[in-house]
């Protein structure tokens, strides 16, 4: 079932229908700009600086992606290797030249002391030598401590440098790097998710107004129909009260009524420039912009195996899936853990189910928490309790997650079935109405009714109308939000 919408926003449209068959009803067609709900959304899109910030951050993110993964391809084909063993043996030449200098240095100065000591000793020195001499034996301390630290820094760098040689070194490198693309993987993936969610809660956002302002436009409608026709019945009541025929008191309660319809009537359309200035204000448009939206009402088909359907649903929303990412991530840190073992008794007194969970028992626990801090293998437990309880949060909460959203979507579609209902209820009610305007017309015809009759049965077609396009209107928006029921996830937040 499909129904064709214009929906029209702008202030110098506010005394007019909001939906209509043809643009011409509202403003010239080249005053007025015409754009589709997907157009909207996209101009709604452009204009949220948060989904920029999170494009930026994507765009980042990626960026350093692409740089591990060069540094990867680079270290995988041996050149990174190459590239670090050129920078160590710069580094190591540099080192040697500062120590060659330095030793000179330091043969330089000896001479001089021993000559200044020889004349010293001779007493043939004066306080000038004296001086001298002790300024280069500090000087002869401090190109120790420098010979001392460069040596040290070579020794490190020739530790460095035999680390490179080894096969074990440069898996280690891998390892981290990869696992550092992994992360990112898991973050760009759900920083995408979260800009998912604002995306549809920003069209369903443009749906709800959208369905918002054809009701009151529904509801000026009503009014302007019957405050039309109830100045008509205050014409025939002065008449009346002039002729004797109605009392003041009556007359009075009839202007009264009247003027509370015009004071509603007043309010909705106050109501509905304040809906177009903010759906103008969210599109980045000039408040009072002339703009039609024109959108395609699809109401799709119930599915043929409703709970295949239902689990793809909850497998796919954006929220469930950002839970998974938690559990992958939880499984990757117990997985790097053992990984990052030796291959020694250590890892062999790590006991694993089947699914690569820590097998942990009572008295375990009671270990770790009663067990002084320092022992080695307290910790490494204490590690692997805490890896193990991550994982079985994330599991839990995604389980629960899952069978929550299941409830909701299920109870959803009831709720989608009671309206088709309601709707079948109100296509009676609407027939009904359209048999009384047929017959009232036809007794007017025939001098049998009067006009008061004809215009009370138009109104009950147009309540009986506008009564089954709002329940339309109800299932339409369900219907959007079963088809991203991460809207029901959030409407209970």
């Amino acid at each position: 079932m499909k129904k064709m919408k214009v929906f029209c926003f702008g202030v110098l449209m506010s005394l007019g229908l909001a939906f209509v068959p043809t643009i011409s009803t509202y403003a010239n067609e080249a005053e007025t700009e015409v754009i589709s709900l997907e157009q909207a959304l996209e101009m709604a899109k452009a204009d949220m600086l948060a989904l920029q910030d999170l494009d930026n951050i994507i765009r980042n993110m990626q960026m350093n992606q692409r740089d591990l993964r060069h540094n990867l391809d680079r270290i995988e084909r041996g050149y990174a290797r190459n590239d670090a063993m050129d920078m160590i043996l710069n580094t190591m030449f540099e080192l040697d030249m500062a120590l060659l200098g330095a030793n000179a240095a330091q043969n330089m100065i000896s001479g001089q002391l021993d000559q200044s000591t020889q004349l010293l000793l001779a007493g043939a020195g004066n306080s000038d030598i004296l001086q001298a001499t002790l300024s280069g034996v500090a000087e002869t301390q401090s190109l120790n401590a420098q010979i001392i630290a460069i040596e040290a820094q070579r020794e490190a760098l020739s530790g460095q440098m035999w680390a490179l040689w080894t096969d074990e070194a440069f898996r280690d490198i891998i390892k981290e790097i990869e696992r550092g693309l992994d992360e990112i993987d898991r973050q760009t993936r759900n920083i995408q998710l979260n800009q998912e969610i604002i995306e549809i809660s920003l069209e369903n956002g443009i749906r709800n107004m959208i369905i918002a302002l054809e009701g009151i436009n529904a509801g000026i409608e009503m009014l302007e129909a019957s405050v039309a026709f109830a100045d008509d019945s205050l014409r025939r009541a002065n008449i009346s009260y002039s002729l004797g025929m109605l009392s003041s008191y009556d007359l009075r309660s009839v202007e009264h009524g009247i003027s509370q319809s015009h004071n509603q009537l007043r309010d909705l359309r106050r109501s509905r420039e304040t809906i177009i200035q903010t759906m103008n204000n969210m599109l980045g448009l000039p408040i009072t912009n002339p703009t039609i939206i024109g959108f395609q009402r699809d109401m799709p088909e119930l599915p043929e195996d409703m709970d295949a359907h239902i689990t793809s649903l909850v497998e796919n929303a954006p929220t469930i899936q950002q839970l998974q990412l938690t559990v992958d991530g939880a499984i990757a840190g117990r997985r790097e853990y053992m990984d990052d073992l030796d291959t020694s008794s250590a890892h062999g007194s790590v006991r694993t189910d089947r699914y690569g969970n820590f097998i942990i028992s009572e008295a375990d626990r009671r270990r770790a928490v009663n067990s002084p801090i320092g022992d080695e293998d307290i910790e490494m437990l204490r590690n692997r309790i805490a890896l193990q309880d991550a994982v079985n949060r994330a599991e839990t909460e995604l389980a629960r997650a899952k069978r929550t959203l299941e409830f909701e979507i299920r109870q959803a579609y009831r709720e989608l079935e009671a309206l088709q209902v309601q709707m079948d209820a109100q296509n009676r009610s609407l027939a009904q109405a359209q048999t009384s305007l047929t017959t009232a017309i036809a007794n007017y015809n025939v001098g049998r009714g009067t006009q008061f009759e004809i215009e009370q049965a138009r109104l009950g077609v147009t309540s009986a109308e506008q009564a089954l396009e709002s329940t339309y209107n109800q299932k339409w928006l369900l219907a959007f939000t079963l088809e991203n029921p991460v809207l029901l996830v959030l409407s209970n937040q």
